[in-house]
């Protein structure tokens, strides 16, 4: 019997509406994140319902049903442990929780952000717990949230954080993420009541860190305190398969040394060699004597999506500009097109040199059209603008579109309205990730999918323009939105 029972729904029992979080003021979000601020004790009393979800009376399973809908914070560590259990019951209450969690996600990016908006203090024990049970897509407006939160008591709790053998949270078994300890780093580097007995050596050690994110902020801050053993780090990183990491080692290098020896982070790897190797000698001969130009500043990408709205975005559609942007949506850190129109997205700033890094899926294992618009300009109607569009059309993702009557040049010669990708497909299967870098550096495009570089462009404007994401009648993901400055 106990099977045919109808499972509480989670979106009848949430007691907060999507739009809660905006007018949430600072003691409401700490009630929300209340329940983590013991979170081995959370942890134990959700693992004692989930164990009551397969019990003989009917009331005690559905009092452990309406707590686990009713608590924002489901460990992810406790629910998979939670699927090996002998009771079919709780097996099968449990995969629902796992299928369901969209909206809850949901709720909880919009916390993180409120925090972050509200600088709210007070909470960074509670989100250090809820950081392992965060999907990728929510780190950066975790940390936006983290290091609004940080108060001079918490020094001593993410001085503890920073180590690498300490990234197993003991709460639901998972690991604590990297990007965890880059802003523990980030948040401890500059404050003058760290001092250097306590933080200097545990940079020192993650100097060598397998995470560039992390090494690179150790750098950082080891620098600042006159922490010289960081400049030949940072000359070893210029070596990084990403090409982030090279840019941030290579600008923190100019930034404290004054040297420049034309490395250029985006050029071939036998350009970037010749470079690296009159770093690295100079490094030997003067990293413990050169006069340091501190604080160093370190280069950051600029996320265009913040993983909680579209604030950073402008959609169009038809003649003009939707204010409601009724295609576009954020949905688990991601901005979801529904596809019901043929419009886009535009940023509400323009730029000029810069490298964008784009990640897109088509949702459901479907396939379907869109693309991404670069020398965005013209008029803010579907029909009025002009760009080139990078396109993503399943199968034919790196096809330029020429829209507008936009002028360039493809393989030497003036391109009319289309031009063909130049290699194979690189796309991956239908509903997996695919990522789509384009350079455009003075008058230059290039764009790459999946890392093959599959078509080129010249004689472009040199002008600053908007970048947009193009709705063309099918449903599309955004995940990662990301642009460095080449300038």
């Amino acid at each position: 019997m106990r099977k045919h029972l109808v499972f509480l729904g989670l979106s009848l029992v949430f007691g907060l509406v999507a739009t809660a979080f905006g007018q949430m003021d600072a003691a409401g979000l700490k009630a929300y994140f209340s329940p983590l601020i013991d979170a081995d004790a959370h942890a134990a009393a959700l693992a004692t319902h989930i164990e009551n979800l397969g019990a003989d009376a009917f009331n005690v399973r559905r009092a452990a049903q309406k707590a686990l809908n009713e608590t924002p914070f489901l460990p992810r560590g406790l629910l998979l442990k939670a699927k090996d259990s002998p009771d079919p019951e709780v097996r099968l209450r449990v995969d629902e929780l796992l299928g369901s969690g969209d909206e809850r996600r949901d709720r909880v990016g919009a916390a993180l952000g409120s925090v972050a908006e509200q600088n709210v203090l007070g909470l960074a024990v509670p989100l250090l717990a809820l950081a392992p049970q965060l999907e990728p897509d929510q780190a950066r407006v975790w940390q936006r949230a983290f290091e609004a939160t940080v108060e001079d008591q918490d020094e001593a709790t993410l001085l503890a954080v920073i180590p690498a053998e300490k990234k197993v949270d003991q709460a639901g078994g998972l690991a604590r993420p990297d990007f965890v300890r880059q802003a523990a780093i980030r948040v401890l580097g500059p404050r003058k009541s760290v001092d250097d007995a306590s933080l200097k050596p545990l940079l020192s050690d993650l100097l060598k860190d397998p995470a560039d994110v992390v090494a690179l902020e150790a750098a950082q801050a080891l620098l600042n305190r006159e922490g010289r053993e960081a400049l030949p780090r940072l000359g070893e990183l210029l070596q990084s398969d990403s090409f982030g990491t090279r840019w941030r080692a290579a600008g923190m290098l100019r930034s404290a040394t004054g040297q420049n020896f034309d490395f250029a982070p985006d050029a071939e790897p036998e350009v970037r060699d010749k470079a690296i190797k009159q770093w690295a000698t100079w490094l030997a001969a003067n990293s413990a004597t050169a006069d340091l130009k501190l604080p160093v500043e370190a280069p950051r990408e600029l996320t265009l999506f913040n993983g909680v709205d579209l604030e950073n975005w402008v959609a169009v559609n038809g003649e003009g500009i939707d204010k409601k942007k009724a295609d576009w949506s954020v949905k688990n850190g991601l901005i979801a097109c529904a596809g019901n129109d043929n419009g886009h997205l535009r940023t509400r700033e323009k730029f000029q040199n810069y490298q964008l890094d784009v990640t897109w899926r088509w949702p459901g294992g479907a396939t379907g059209d869109s693309g991404v618009f670069l020398h965005l300009g013209g008029e803010d109607r579907t029909f009025g603008r002009t760009c080139i569009e990078a396109q993503l059309l399943a199968g034919k993702a790196g096809d330029f579109w020429m829209i507008g009557g936009f002028d360039c040049k493809v393989a030497g010669r003036k391109a009319g309205s289309y031009a063909p990708m130049q290699k194979e497909p690189s796309e991956k299967n239908a509903g997996e990730w695919n990522r789509m870098q384009a350079k455009v550096k003075d008058g230059v495009l290039e764009v790459r999918v999946n890392g093959v570089l599959q078509n080129e462009a010249t004689d472009c404007p040199k002008t600053a323009s908007y970048i947009g994401l193009q709705s063309e009648g099918d449903a599309v993901e955004f995940g990662r939105v990301l642009l460095t400055p080449l300038d």
